[in-house]
């Protein structure tokens, strides 16, 4: 009995130290390597369970299931050094011979064990269980794990010797992580060492249970540890380093009360909230359990008939059907307010490329509501007090005026206007206005003003839609003002009378052009790869959007799709460095561009280029494609950068994806066979001529049908 303690606490253990793993728990262990190594803590769980058995069957002394669970023990030994192996190469990464040889020999020996252990059901070489229980090892269990341990050692020394293989590109936390992976392989040998001398202690379980502490001490806590520093890198620069996108969303987060950014997947999320000055949003709080904070708050600032419903659609499931297709979902609901409820708007928006991030906006409806209301109450009073109630407030003069007669007298002015001069009361306002037009009106807008400000006009714009409207710029103390004009109609006890206001919008105007250009600005440079400065995805989405739009409606000009993979950049990345791999970039993209010169090129991925070839190079295109073909040739002789192509042209297709697809195909036929080439592999007769390209089609197969307006 006591001997089954060892394995229930490992198994303790293990279950504790690894729950995180086994139960798939948080992003760092999705990768390849550590679904690997789930399997393997798996296979040291029931070699656990399997020498826990032993130890009370033993102990019982019951032949039959002693006999079984033996066989079973040897087993599960034997998947757990197969799945070992099969971690080791997998986290070291390595394409050799001899990783492929090492992964062999795991399953030879998984397999020799498995068919072992049947033979020694009916002919005992393995070992045996008389009749009073008692276990004897034979020979054939020496072999066994004498194997083992030759392969654990060998794994072991792979690890340590990938350290001085690598170099200097080893840093100091791999090379930390894989002398772990070195000694643990250590651990194993010896404790598969005791084993064999010592069958009746449990040397392995401890060599186990060591050996997970150690990974999980050192590995696994140092992969979290950069799991997090990654996200949290990741994190800051979608809060707003990038310059570009930080003025995009300033400009686009403009009316919203808060905006809020949520990871799904953590539930930590940033709150961020207009400034007092409204010069764009501030930061002002961050939480890492989005769902429970966000219940406290809907409880304390929702209005309570409200609160359920808003919740129940929150809810994260729920919340991503509801935003369906287009990753947007609109709610209003009511907030608690000292005068009552306020309405607001909540506009929920999956952020591109991250379907786990979300961000919730909250704009003021009431305002909006106000607004509207305002306007219509605008349209809708004939009075002339509300008619001059419109016309106050940032005017740089009034004038009331008599329609019928002409006669007019200034209401108000400033300090500014009064500088023009202009008469304070007269006779036949339009005309004066019109004859002093000359001085105060910019030379650019001057005959639209005198087209315009007219008797006639103005009178009958007011009829139509209760005012006239007039913007053009003056000349203001030598500078150019842009004012607006309005005109509306006030019944007095005289009669009715015109309300002529001038206001002074400069700097609403100009703040609006110095939007706009920052605005356009930012769109332009959002559009560009930062790396080689050819346009991004997002710029290819747009051309291709719009390129359906024009295969939908039958006006879609002829074009060629060219999808471009880079060779080797991987390889460069890991034997010079991310800076050697960025040039290789740019390098591969000049080369690139210099091809295609008449054609825009896009980066849609790490490696990837894509180009749309219309006009002069869609008529070249076999030609631009023989170029690249000569010039990957020329880099597999002479080791230059390889650039897998292929081409589609659009062929009445339903959309531009079908024309990518193929190009796709034929990118990926051409890079194996690049691949073979450099491998030094000879090519098929023949196949080397238009790798990556369509067959041309006869009769011009290739055109799209032009339309009338073609």
């Amino acid at each position: 009995m006591y001997y089954s303690i060892i394995g229930v606490l490992a198994s303790i253990i293990l279950l504790i130290e690894n729950q995180d793993i086994l139960f798939g728990r948080g992003q760092a262990y999705t990768k390849r390597p550590w679904n690997i190594y789930r399997r393997f803590l798996i296979a040291v769980f029931l070699y656990y369970l399997t020498d826990v058995f032993w130890g009370v069957i033993e102990e019982r002394k019951i032949p039959p299931l002693l006999f079984a669970d033996t066989s079973v023990y040897f087993i599960a030994m034997a998947a757990g050094v197969l799945l070992w192996t099969q971690y080791i190469v997998a986290y070291l990464d390595e394409k050799t011979k001899l990783v492929g040889f090492f992964v062999q020999a795991g399953r030879m020996i998984a397999v020799l064990v498995t068919v072992i252990t049947l033979v020694n059901l009916f002919h005992p070489i393995l070992f045996r269980v008389d009749e009073n229980g008692v276990y004897y090892p034979l020979s054939f269990r020496h072999v066994l794990l004498f194997l083992q341990i030759g392969l654990v050692v060998t794994l072991s020394v792979y690890a340590f010797s990938t350290i001085l293989r690598r170099g200097p590109d080893m840093n100091f936390r791999k090379g930390k992580r894989y002398r772990t992976l070195g000694l643990f392989g250590m651990i194993m040998a010896g404790c598969l060492l005791g084993q064999l001398f010592f069958p009746y202690l449990p040397f392995y379980a401890v060599g186990y249970m060591l050996g997970t502490c150690l990974l999980r001490a050192i590995i696994i806590s140092d992969e979290k540890e950069e799991f997090r520093i990654r996200l949290e890198n990741a994190y800051e620069e979608v809060k707003g380093s990038n310059a570009v996108y930080s003025r995009i969303s300033q400009a686009l987060a403009h009316g919203y009360m808060d905006l809020v950014y949520v990871n799904l997947d953590t539930e930590e999320y940033t709150e961020y909230r207009q400034g007092q000055e409204r010069n764009g949003m501030m930061e002002v709080h961050r939480g890492h359990n989005f769902y429970e904070e966000l219940r406290e708050k809907v409880n304390k600032f929702v209005y309570p008939e409200d609160r359920a419903e808003f919740l129940r659609i929150m809810e994260p499931q729920r919340l991503i059907e509801r935003m369906g297709r287009n990753g947007t979902m609109v709610h209003t609901c009511r907030l608690v307010d000292n005068v009552g409820p306020q309405y607001v708007g909540v506009r929920v928006t999956h952020m591109e490329d991250q379907d786990n991030v979300i961000v919730i906006g909250v704009t003021d409806i009431d305002e909006q509501m106000q607004q509207r209301r305002m306007i219509e109450r605008i349209k809708e009073e004939q009075t002339a007090y509300a008619r001059l109630k419109v016309l106050m407030g940032g005017y740089l003069c009034i004038y009331i005026v008599d329609p019928v007669h002409g006669y007019y007298r200034e209401y108000s002015t400033t300090e500014a206007f009064q500088s023009l001069k202009l008469s304070k009361y007269g006779m036949n306002f339009f005309d004066t206005t019109h004859d002093l037009a000359y001085s105060f009106v910019h030379p650019e807008d001057l005959n639209r003003f005198l087209a315009l400000f007219s008797k006639e006009h103005i009178l009958a714009e007011i009829e139509k839609d209760g005012m006239f409207t007039l913007s053009y710029r003056m000349l203001i103390e030598d500078r150019i003002v842009y004012v607006q004009t309005k005109a509306a109609m006030v019944d007095e006890p005289e009669g009715k009378r015109l309300i002529v206001g001038i206001g002074d919008v400069d700097a609403q105007v100009r703040r609006e052009a110095q939007y706009a250009e920052h605005l356009a600005q930012a769109k332009s440079e959002a559009m560009q790869d930062a790396l080689t400065g050819v346009k991004n995805k997002h710029a290819y989405l747009e051309a291709e959007k719009s390129l359906n739009h024009r295969i939908d409606d039958g006006s879609s000009p002829a074009f060629a799709v060219v999808i471009l993979d880079l060779n080797d950049l991987k390889k460069v990345n890991d034997e010079q460095g991310h800076q050697a791999g960025d040039q290789y970039l740019r390098d591969a993209c000049r080369i690139i561009c210099n091809v295609f010169k008449k054609s825009p090129v896009y980066r849609i991925g790490g490696d990837e280029f894509a180009v749309i070839a219309q006009n002069d190079d869609y008529g070249n295109i076999d030609a631009l494609m023989e170029v690249m073909n000569v010039h990957n040739a020329e880099a597999v002789k002479n080791g230059g950068i390889v650039i897998a192509c292929g081409m589609s042209r659009f062929d009445h297709d339903s959309s531009v994806a079908a024309v990518n697809g193929r190009a796709d195909q034929l990118m990926y036929e051409n890079k194996r066979i690049l691949k073979e080439q450099q491998s030094g592999m000879q090519m098929p007769s023949g196949e080397n001529r238009e790798a990556g390209s369509e067959e041309p089609r006869e009769n011009g197969e290739n055109e799209p049908k032009k339309t009338e307006e073609q």
